[in-house]
């Protein structure tokens, strides 16, 4: 029977990969003489780097957002928002960074509103 050989090979330092995520959500709700209402809430990250012989890369992002409302003798009140970055490290040492964010609200019949944004760049 003639014999198989197999080299293994492995690649010099310098290379490897990470990766990570969580989220977690939560959720309310109330009924009772003074009216009733409910609230929702949502967070989220996650992140990944790999490093090789050109240098690394990597990403990470971040979110969350919640909502809410309430209704009774006093009227109707309510309100939504979200918001989130994100980051990325390019080879050569150079970074790109955005975030973001929004809401919504209403009180007393008037209704609210505010948003923004921003991105920058280093290296």
């Amino acid at each position: 029977m003639p014999s198989v050989l197999r080299t293994k090979r492995q690649f010099g330092g310098g290379f490897g990969a990470a990766s990570s995520q969580a989220n977690a959500n939560a959720f309310n709700q109330q009924f009772g003489p003074q009216g009733f209402g409910a609230s929702a809430a949502n967070a989220g990250a996650q992140s990944f780097y790999n490093q090789g012989p050109g240098g690394g890369f990597g990403a990470s992002a971040a979110n969350a957002a919640s909502q809410g409302f309430q209704a009774g003798p006093g009227g109707f009140s309510g309100s939504a928002s979200q918001s989130g970055s994100q980051s990325y490290k390019l080879p050569g040492n150079r970074d790109v960074s955005l975030s973001y964010s929004g809401g919504f609200s209403v009180a007393d019949g008037k209704p609210s509103v505010s948003q923004g944004n921003s991105i920058s760049f280093s290296g």
